[in-house]
């Protein structure tokens, strides 16, 4: 099939992002997504690119994409994992080679220390996305503090207040092991979490943006704008968890840092996103807090 004109196109491409929606948890068991959790690096480029309406080029490759499917309809052609990769091949796009570390899309905000912000929290599916929950030290995230985890000191990995087996007065350590690193352990080899100084850096480097319902998403977030080159990132209000429930979702994005509050090894330092203002601020370790990786 041929389309003559804009609009021929533009109902395949609404076609097209409606059956996207239908496939995701069968991408899933297809392998599109991997066991890992990370997400197949250039089906998440048609994906992002099949949401963006206002691209007419990208509409274009689009509807040639489907033509080629020749009599197979797309919800059979997109299961079909090696055909997706071998129409990127042919259309000679290398974005995603540039802006992407172990599979993740990073943006470059200019920043004074070369440090490269991952465009996603740990565990979103996409930008403005919610991703999972991590105790300070913790590895493993939870999408909310009802799957097995309370965020409470009686679950966490490191002991209760007063008998804290690492991080401890004792230890001398203010920022986390790689090892106790969420990013690192999530992400891959040269991902972490930033430190609190390194928050500081993209608080004076950037002009911040409260939006509310993010490109129709249902969730609120801070946009942070570099002052060096107009790249930005999103944080997401996902709020946090704590004895068991989840708080000031849509109000607050709270994220952890990898440093250690020096007076007291109770507590993380966090970095705060909410329609004030960006800060950081001191929560007890046991909290599930969201996180985003940085890579130099």
């Amino acid at each position: 099939m041929h389309y003559k004109t804009v609009e021929e196109k533009a109902k395949a491409y609404d076609i097209a992002v409606e059956e996207i929606g239908k496939l995701r948890d069968m991408l899933i068991k297809e392998g599109v997504i991997e066991e890992d959790g990370v997400i197949n690096e250039n089906f998440e480029r048609i994906f992002t690119e099949l949401k963006e309406p206002d691209d007419e080029d990208i509409r274009v490759r689009l509807c040639s994409f489907i033509n080629d499917i020749k009599g197979e309809t797309l919800h059979q052609y997109l299961l079909t994992k090696d055909k997706v990769l071998a129409w990127l091949e042919k259309q000679g796009d290398k974005k995603s080679e540039e802006i992407t570390i172990n599979n993740y899309e990073y943006v470059d905000l200019g920043l004074p220390s070369g440090l490269k912000w991952c465009k996603t929290d740990v565990g979103a599916f996409r930008e403005g996305d919610f991703g999972l929950y991590f105790a300070w030290g913790e590895t493993v995230g939870y999408p909310d503090a009802s799957s097995g985890k309370s965020f409470t000191w009686a679950d966490y990995k490191f002991g209760k207040t007063n008998e804290l087996s690492k991080y401890n007065s004792t230890h001398c350590k203010t920022v986390l092991d790689p090892e106790d690193d969420a990013a690192t352990v999530n992400m891959g080899e040269g991902w972490r979490m930033p430190t609190e100084e390194e928050y500081k850096e993209l608080r004076a480097n950037t002009s911040m943006e409260w939006i509310e319902n993010y490109k129709g998403t249902g969730h609120n977030v801070m946009k942070l704008t570099s002052k060096v080159n107009g790249n930005y990132i999103i944080l997401p209000s996902s709020g946090f968890c704590f004895t068991g429930s989840v708080s000031n979702v849509g109000s607050n994005g709270f994220f952890w840092t990898s440093s250690l509050y020096n007076w007291d090894a109770r507590i993380g330092r966090s970095f705060v996103a909410d329609n004030i203002g960006r800060y950081t601020y001191g929560s007890y370790r046991a909290y599930g807090q969201s996180v985003r990786g940085v890579h130099v």
